[in-house]
């Protein structure tokens, strides 16, 4: 979190309260001078709590723009994943492996959007911090935790797509649904522990300004910041760098075997043909997750880029003015885009696989058939009470 400083200076013709937030001055106007007001009967409560909102609101146009795009990115990515959700639990032919590890996928996405998104908004609008010790902890460690869980589920399909092509009947007693739960269990028990540190090392600090102001920052708070850079730097090559050559490769070996290779070619033509359409749907399949794949990489790697940029910079003093920029402008964008991911996934099931897209269409249609034959009844009852009425007037 951004740690806000507060310095005040007063001369006789004016006012004014300088809030240095993330390094540039931003002035706030006191000019709500009292003058003539009896002292006696003035709320300073109301007074410091209004200057308060002033030190700590920040609307510039890059916030007022983020709130549209967090609004958009909450609300679209909520309703997507809900409804991914709902399509595997009430389609039978949905409750394939593969979709068993995107609805792992999914429950990860809808707990960044549920609690990391209003926080880190809220926290990039208001600099001071207002939601506790616990949120404070858990918000990191949720997020963390949910980018883990992303990266290790995509390698688990990869890895069940990889035996499916070419050990087929090892896949089946490998991938059981048994098997299948053992698998998530142990995903989301891993990117758990591997951000058990977030929890500690998160903490919110107060310091109080001129005996007038509270200053209270979230922030990491590492015995010394190599540990810190340590520990990004194995979460990094751990959780994303490893996985993503692994996925690769793998894929690299798969596009070459379902477009290229003669493996699905066989002599029958009854065969050929169940073979072409089986040829088909895997294309289709492996298309879908690697375009997953990729918007998830090109999502999360700027937000790491600039991390590590910061642990690299944070102590020159001659790259102050740069890193009160990319405090300001690339941090709150970068976090945007990785956010941002966590509602893009319902698209491409949506555009790429056949079976969601009735799936949504069924749910969607049918409800929105069930919403209009419900107006429909209330309209022709009040239309049948209309005519009743008129009639007992005449009588």
């Amino acid at each position: 979190m951004v740690r806000v400083c507060v310095k005040v200076k007063m001369n006789a013709s004016q006012a004014l309260f300088p809030a240095y937030v993330n390094g540039f001055m931003r002035p706030y106007n006191a000019s709500h001078n009292y003058y003539g007001v009896d002292y006696e009967t003035f709320d300073t409560s109301l007074y410091l709590s209004d200057m308060d909102i002033d030190l700590y609101l920040d609307l510039r146009p890059l916030n007022i723009a983020l709130i549209v795009f967090y609004g958009f990115i909450f609300l679209s990515g909520l309703f997507g994943n809900i409804i991914v959700i709902i399509s595997i639990i009430r389609f039978k032919s949905l409750r394939t492996l593969t979709n068993y590890f995107l609805l792992n996928l999914t429950i990860g996405d809808i707990l960044v959007i549920i609690v990391c998104i209003p926080l880190t908004l809220g926290s990039t609008i208001y600099k001071k911090w207002v939601y506790g010790e616990v949120l404070c902890k858990l918000v990191p460690f949720l997020q963390g935790s949910a980018v883990s869980v992303s990266v290790l589920s995509h390698l688990f399909i990869t890895g069940s797509r990889y035996v499916a092509i070419y050990r087929p009947l090892v896949s089946k007693i490998v991938f059981s649904k048994r098997n299948v739960r053992i698998m998530i269990f142990f995903i989301w028990s891993i990117s758990f522990s591997a951000m058990l540190p977030l929890l500690v090392v998160n903490r919110v600090r107060r310091e109080i300004e001129l005996e007038i102001f509270e200053s209270v920052i979230c922030e990491e708070m590492w015995n010394s910041p190599e540990d810190k850079f340590i520990f990004n730097v194995f979460i990094f090559i751990i959780l994303f760098v490893c996985p993503f050559i692994l996925m690769a490769i793998c894929y690299t070996v798969i596009g070459y075997t379902l477009w290229y290779s003669s493996k699905f070619m066989v002599e029958s033509s009854c065969q050929k043909n169940r073979n072409q359409i089986i040829l088909r749907q895997r294309r289709r399949t492996v298309k879908m997750l690697v375009c997953i794949l990729v918007t998830f990489v090109l999502c999360w790697l700027p937000y790491y880029a600039v991390n590590f940029w910061i642990d690299a910079n944070i102590g020159d003093a001659s790259k102050k003015e740069t890193m009160s920029v990319v405090f300001t402008y690339s941090f709150p964008l970068v976090i945007l885009l990785g956010l941002s991911n966590s509602a893009v996934n319902p698209v491409f099931y949506y555009i790429m696989c056949r079976g969601f897209r009735r799936s949504f269409n069924t749910i969607l249609c049918s409800g929105l058939l069930k919403r209009g034959e419900q107006l429909l009844r209330q309209s022709m009852k009040g239309k049948h009470t209309m005519s009743e009425s008129v009639d007992t007037a005449q009588l």
